[in-house]
């Protein structure tokens, strides 16, 4: 099931963030990465659940039939904190070799991984780690 959260920015969007749990399946497709949110969720190598956080101040890339990081932000849950690094670690190196697949921002808290766009300046997404750490 697709679920995205469109973020007003005049509202206190920290609330928003937090209830958007990973604790459901909810997916979309259109990453950045080699495969898709949609091909991870449920293998053995991929995560249990995310959510994608359509924020109206990412980009004008955002396709929102399909929407992914570039949006705004996600939150992927992995089976333990083990597998959450190990994906940190993997989207680190391959954006690093890769910049022209862009920048994002990431914040580990247990089996959890928050990705944000790097079209978000680095206070929003201070914002959202701040919010995602409380």
């Amino acid at each position: 099931m697709l679920q995205k959260r469109v973020i007003d920015p005049s509202r206190n969007w920290s609330l928003l963030l937090r209830s958007t749990s990973a604790s459901t399946a909810q997916h979309g497709p259109g990453e950045m990465t080699p495969c898709t949110l949609a091909c991870l969720i449920g293998r053995t190598t991929g995560y249990v659940a995310a959510t994608v956080i359509v924020d109206p101040r990412a980009s004008e890339e955002c396709d929102q039939t399909k929407p992914g990081i570039v949006c705004g932000a996600g939150v992927e849950q992995w089976p333990d904190a083990a597998a959450a690094q190990q994906r940190a670690d993997y989207l680190k190196t391959v954006l690093s070799a890769a910049p022209i697949l862009g920048t994002e921002y990431a914040t580990l808290q247990g089996n959890l991984l928050l990705r944000v766009s790097g079209k978000l300046t680095p206070f929003v997404a201070d914002q959202y780690k701040a919010a995602f750490t409380a």
